[in-house]
C-alpha cells in the first residue's frame, strides 16, 4: 500500500459547514487572491476569532467554520522543543536523536511551511504558539499529525518520518506535504465529528468535477454507504477471481489473526502450509501504487483456491466458514455494482469529498500563494508513484484516472495527483469565485456545540 505522505497523503488529513472561510478574487488565469473574508462575526483583521466561545476553556468544534479559526482550547500545545520531545517519547514515538541533522531540516521546513500557511489563512491564537516538529525514526516517506487521546485534543505538532527527509525529496516537495498536514491541524481533522461533518457524496460525470464544489447527493450517499457497509467486512474488491479469499475489512483482519495462529501451530504440516499460504496471499493482495487496487492475473483464481487448500490442513479449521462469508458478501458487492450500473450511476463514478481531499486542496492553495514549484503535495506523489508515474500521466491525458478505494479518504494516488493539478488550474476561472469557500456555500445542518466526549483519532495522515 502506498506509504508516505500518502498514507498520510498517504500523506495527510479536512472539514465543512455553512459559512464562508475565505474569498477568492477572480483575476488573471492562474492567479489567486489571499484576501480573506473576515467580516460578519468571523475572524477579525488580526486573524483572531471574535466569538465569545473562543478560548473560554472548553473545546468548541465548529468555530473553524463559523469563525474561520479553530478554537484554541481544542489543542495540546508545548512550551518548547524539550517539552514536545518529552511528550512524544512518553507516548511511544520512536524519534531520531536530538542531534540528528534531519531534525534541523525538519524544523526549518515546518517553520517555513507554517509561515506560508499563516500568510494564506487566519489561525487565531495558534499563531503565537510553539509548533513542534518531530522526526520519526522510520524509513517510509510519510508524515502525520494526531490527537492527545488522554486530553481529547489536537496535538500541535507535525511528525515527519525520516524517509521523507532524504535527498530524494526536495524542500518544495516536503513543504507541500507539510502544508497538507498543517491543514489537518488548523481544521481539527483528528476529530471524528469534523471528519463526518465534511463528507459529501456525489457522482462524477463525463469529466471529473471538483469535489469541494459538489453538494451532498442523497442517492450517491445511500449507494456509497451500502457499498461501504459490505466493503468494511470483506474489502472493496468484489471481483469473482478472488473467490472467498479475504483481502480487507473485518473479515480480512480475522483471516490474518487465524493465519497468525496457524503460523505458530505445533502441527508441523499446518505450520508449513501456513507459511506457504501467507506468502501466496501477500502476493495476491499486494496493491498497486497507482490506485491501491489488486492486480488480477490469469492465475489469481487458482492461487486464491490454493491458499485456502493449504490452510485446510490445520486442525480446528475455521477458514472454510470465514471464506464462505466472504464469498457471499463479495457477491452482494457485485450485485450492488450491477444495480448501480443499470441506473446509469456505475460504482466507478461514485465519489466523496473527504477531509483528506480538503487537506490536499489547502496544500495547493498554500504552495500556489507562496510561489513554490510544486503543486500541493504532488511532488511527493510523483516520486512515490515511481515507475507508475508514466502510466498515471497517460491515464490523466485520456481522462481515465481510477478513483481508488471508497473506504480510503485519501482516494487513489494517481487520482489525487490529477486532482491537485486540476484544482490549481481552476484558479482564475469563474469557478474560482467560490473555490476557496466551497466547503461552506452548501447549506448543511448546523453542528451542535461540542464538548469532547470521544477520543480524537490517534493519527491523521
Amino acid at each position: 500500500m502506498a506509504v508516505a505522505v500518502y498514507e498520510g497523503m498517504r500523506l495527510l488529513a479536512s472539514l465543512a459547514l455553512a459559512a464562508s472561510l475565505t474569498a477568492c478574487v477572480v483575476g488573471d488565469a492562474g492567479s489567486e487572491s489571499a484576501d480573506l473574508d473576515l467580516a460578519g462575526g468571523k475572524a477579525d483583521a488580526t486573524g483572531t476569532c471574535k466569538d465569545t466561545k473562543y478560548g473560554d476553556g472548553t473545546c468548541h468544534i465548529g468555530l473553524e467554520t463559523t469563525c474561520g479559526v479553530a478554537d484554541i482550547d481544542c489543542y495540546t500545545t508545548f512550551e518548547n522543543a524539550t517539552a514536545a520531545r518529552s511528550w512524544s517519547e512518553d507516548n511511544g514515538l520512536a524519534l531520531v536523536l536530538a542531534s540528528d541533522p534531519r531534525g534541523a531540516r525538519a524544523r526549518k521546513l515546518v517553520d517555513r511551511a507554517w509561515t506560508m500557511f499563516k500568510a494564506r489563512y487566519p489561525v487565531g491564537a495558534l499563531s503565537s504558539k510553539y509548533l513542534a516538529a518531530e522526526v520519526i525514526d522510520d524509513p517510509q516517506a510519510n508524515a502525520f499529525v494526531g490527537g492527545n487521546q488522554e486530553g481529547n485534543k489536537q496535538v500541535f505538532a507535525v511528525f515527519i518520518h525520516a524517509g521523507l527527509l532524504t535527498s530524494r525529496y526536495s524542500d518544495d516537495d516536503i513543504l507541500g506535504a507539510v502544508a497538507h498536514e498543517l491543514a489537518h491541524l488548523a481544521r481539527l481533522h483528528s476529530f471524528p465529528e469534523v471528519q463526518t461533518s465534511l463528507t459529501r457524496y456525489y457522482n462524477a460525470g463525463a469529466s471529473e468535477p471538483i469535489g469541494a464544489l459538489q453538494p451532498d447527493r442523497a442517492t450517491a450517499r445511500a449507494a456509497a454507504l451500502r457499498w461501504k457497509t459490505l466493503a468494511e467486512m470483506v474489502g472493496s474488491d468484489s471481483r469473482i477471481e478472488l473467490g472467498g479469499l479475504p483481502t480487507g475489512g473485518s473479515q480480512g483482519d480475522l483471516f490474518q489473526y487465524l493465519l497468525g495462529s496457524a503460523l505458530t501451530s505445533t502441527n508441523a504440516t499446518c505450520k508449513a502450509n501456513a507459511l506457504a499460504a501467507r506468502d501466496l496471499w501477500v502476493d495476491i493482495v499486494t496493491d498497486r501504487e497507482l490506485d491501491d487496487s489488486i492486480a488480477i492475473h490469469a492465475t489469481t483464481r487458482d492461487d486464491a483456491e490454493t491458499v485456502l487448500e493449504l490452510l485446510a490442513a490445520c486442525p480446528n479449521n475455521a477458514f472454510d466458514a470465514l471464506t464462505s462469508v466472504v464469498a457471499g458478501k463479495r457477491a452482494e458487492l457485485r450485485a450492488l455494482a450491477a444495480e448501480l450500473a443499470s441506473k446509469g450511476t456505475p460504482i466507478t463514478k461514485l465519489r466523496y469529498f473527504s477531509y483528506e481531499e480538503q487537506a490536499d486542496d489547502f496544500s495547493v492553495r498554500v504552495t500556489h500563494h507562496a510561489g513554490l514549484s510544486t503543486v500541493g503535495s504532488s511532488g511527493v506523489a510523483v516520486k512515490i508513484l515511481g515507475a507508475n508515474a508514466g502510466e498515471c500521466e497517460a491515464l490523466r491525458a485520456n481522462n481515465q484516472v481510477p478513483y481508488g478505494d471508497l473506504l480510503d479518504p485519501h482516494h487513489g494516488m494517481c487520482w489525487r495527483l490529477a486532482h491537485m493539478h486540476q484544482y490549481k488550474a481552476s484558479f482564475g476561472t469563474q469557478a474560482a469565485i467560490h473555490i476557496d469557500d466551497a466547503d461552506d456555500v452548501i447549506e448543511y445542518a448546523p453542528i451542535e456545540p461540542y464538548v469532547p466526549t470521544q477520543r480524537v483519532n490517534a493519527r491523521t495522515y
